[in-house]
């Protein structure tokens, strides 16, 4: 009888930490393609550790930009994240010290953007995940097309293993 209600005890707390957030941290970086589609890489660690591949679809409303975010697994597996930013950080804004800014290459013009994120489904082991934060991004243009060649993100926060 010990061992059985040991057991449980052990059981049900395996679930409550699991359902507890923790600290996560994605990095992200990729280039724009000629419709100004995101593509690239992430690894995340903290919370989950995973790297693979993102797709942004991204809908500009005036100097607002919503993303939906494809994250594919190395696994093969999907985490889609929800990002909320806007095309002008402000004069009164900060750029983020926890992202650090890519080099410059020559002929390329470096802008931020800050944010926020939250996951809005996964797939198979992150079918239950929630999470959300803050989004930092280094922006890479073209000084002389003004076209996005590349980006480097930061998105931190919590993330946890359902409700």
């Amino acid at each position: 009888m010990k061992k059985v209600i040991l057991g449980l005890l052990a059981s049900w707390t395996v679930t409550v930490l699991a359902g507890q957030p923790n600290d996560v941290r994605i990095d992200v970086t990729g280039t724009f393609d000629a419709n100004r589609i995101f593509i690239g890489t992430f690894t995340a660690s903290g919370a989950f550790d995973e790297l693979g591949s993102v797709q942004d679809t991204p809908n500009f409303v005036g100097q607002a930009v919503h993303i939906s975010r494809l994250m594919t697994t190395a696994s093969g597996e999907f985490i889609v994240v929800e990002i909320n930013t806007t095309h002008v950080a402000g004069l009164h804004v900060t750029p983020p010290d926890w992202c650090a800014p890519p080099p410059l290459p020559p002929g390329a013009l470096l802008f931020y953007q800050t944010g926020s994120w939250k996951v809005a489904y996964g797939t198979g082991p992150y079918s239950l995940l929630q999470g959300n934060g803050k989004r930092a991004t280094w922006l890479l243009f073209d000084s002389v097309s003004l076209a996005p060649i590349a980006a480097t993100e930061c998105l931190i926060g919590d993330a946890k293993d359902g409700p």
